[in-house]
C-alpha cells in the first residue's frame, strides 16, 4: 500500500498516476467494460510518455547517442506520429492530423521517411519541442475523444493492418504497447546523458 507521505510527494512533483491503484481503490470501483479499459489505458500511455519526454532540453532532444540508437527527437516524434495515422487514418479512415489542420505546424523540420532511409532521417531531423508538444496535445486529445465512442462492439470490428484484417481491439493495444516501449526507450537515451529517465 502506498503511504501518505507517497501521495504527497506525488502531488508535490505534479504527477498524474493514471491507472495506478491501491488494492482498496480497485476494489471500491465498479466493473469497467472492456471499451472502457482501452480507453484508460491509452490515457495511462500517453501520461507515462508525457512525463518520461518531461523537462527535456533541446540539446538533450537532439544528442546522436553511440552505435545504432536514434536521438530522442526523432524517437519521440515517430511514436506520435504514427499513433496519429493508426488512429485518425487506419482506424477512422481520415487524413492524420499532421496532414490536416496541423500540416504546417507540428514542429518538424523534415516530413518523416519511412523505409531504409528512415535512420539518416532520424540523425538529421530537426524539432522545436514547443510547437511538437501542442500536436502531440491535439494527437492525444483526438485519440481520447474517439475512444470515448467505442462501445465494446466497436472493438470487434476488423479494420486491414499490417497486410490482414484485424480486430479494432488489436490496433489499439498496439498503440498503448508502442507508446510504452518507446518511453522506456526515451528514458534509457535520458539516462545516457546523466539525467533521470523517467520518476514514479
Amino acid at each position: 500500500m502506498r503511504s501518505r507521505a507517497d501521495e504527497e510527494q506525488d502531488s508535490r512533483d505534479g504527477r498524474d498516476l493514471g491507472t495506478y491503484r491501491t488494492s482498496e481503490q480497485s476494489a471500491e470501483r465498479p466493473p469497467m467494460d472492456a471499451a472502457s479499459m482501452i480507453r484508460e489505458e491509452l490515457r495511462h500511455s500517453h501520461g507515462w510518455l508525457r512525463q518520461t519526454i518531461d523537462g527535456i532540453t533541446p540539446e538533450q532532444a537532439h544528442w546522436i547517442p553511440p552505435g545504432n540508437a536514434n536521438p530522442i527527437c526523432a524517437t519521440y516524434a515517430h511514436v506520435v506520429v504514427d499513433e496519429d495515422v493508426l488512429v485518425n487514418h487506419e482506424l477512422r479512415g481520415n487524413a492524420p492530423l499532421f496532414e490536416a489542420e496541423w500540416a504546417t505546424s507540428i514542429g518538424v523540420s523534415e516530413p518523416m521517411v519511412q523505409g531504409p532511409g528512415w535512420a539518416d532521417w532520424a540523425r538529421r531531423v530537426r524539432i522545436d519541442l514547443d510547437s511538437f508538444e501542442r500536436y502531440v496535445d491535439a494527437v492525444h486529445a483526438e485519440t481520447d475523444r474517439w475512444a470515448a465512442t467505442l462501445a465494446n462492439g466497436d472493438l470487434a470490428h476488423a479494420v486491414e493492418f499490417g497486410g490482414r484484417p484485424q480486430p479494432v481491439s488489436h490496433v489499439l493495444w498496439r498503440v498503448i504497447s508502442h507508446n510504452h516501449g518507446h518511453a522506456g526507450e526515451i528514458a534509457v537515451l535520458k539516462g545516457l546523458q546523466g539525467v533521470r529517465g523517467f520518476s514514479l
